[in-house]
């Protein structure tokens, strides 16, 4: 299966209902975008690295990163290898006697480790044809994250899924990027949609929200 490789583009606070942050990856010679919920744990270890913040002490990226040095283990790169009703699975690679191995692990756990050991970072085409975000231009999203920091320190979750432009998809592509939110995020959506009398759209928004509640 063809690979691509992703970047890092930036953190951004999710919905104030979830205890949680939205990280964007970006097609690094592309214009789609991939963004996942991560833990708030995850998420400062990632923002560590991405600033190149140092600690007296390793954190606990860090120490894993300085353990498998020392038994002479190589990190060789990070394969986003699954998704499946809005959870991303991912495998870090790694080189350990001329062999390589696939430990399966969570995405973000694997990103916070790509970015201290400077490996690429990889998803599958399908996975990314399926569930990618396009943007104009590559840079839209760094952007956007500047605008919204300025504005205010949340992320609004109808900032990736404006209600305007969803009106002219069609609704297979609309139901694949529903499944990224959360039930949370889908109620506030919902509510938006509601508000906007933007009733086709509320009524797939409420069959993905019954689809989950049912499992």
């Amino acid at each position: 299966m063809s690979k691509i490789e992703l970047e890092v583009s930036g953190l951004m606070p999710s919905s104030p209902s979830i205890n949680a942050y939205a990280i964007i990856l970006i097609e690094k010679y592309g214009n789609r975008t991939l963004p996942m919920l991560i833990g708030v744990a995850e998420a400062q270890s990632i923002a560590i690295a991405l600033e190149k913040i140092s600690y007296p002490r390793p954190l606990t990226h860090d120490l894993f990163i300085q353990l498998i040095k020392e038994i002479d283990i190589r990190i060789v790169e990070v394969l986003i290898y699954k998704y499946d009703e809005g959870i991303f699975y991912a495998y870090l690679v790694i080189e350990y006697n001329g062999q390589l191995k696939r430990i399966d692990a969570r995405p973000s756990d694997c990103i916070a480790i790509a970015l201290r050991a400077n490996v690429p970072i990889f998803v599958y085409e399908h996975i990314l044809d399926e569930v990618g975000n396009i943007f104009e231009n590559k840079y839209e999203i760094q952007r956007n994250e500047s605008d919204s920091d300025i504005e205010e320190n949340t992320y609004d979750v109808t900032q990736d899924f404006s209600l305007e432009k969803f009106k002219d998809l069609d609704p297979q592509f609309i139901k694949k990027r529903l499944e990224i939110l959360s039930i949370e995020d889908l109620k506030i959506l919902l509510d938006k949609c509601v508000e906007g009398e933007l009733y086709e759209l509320a009524s797939l928004i409420r069959d993905e929200i019954k689809r989950r509640e049912q499992k």
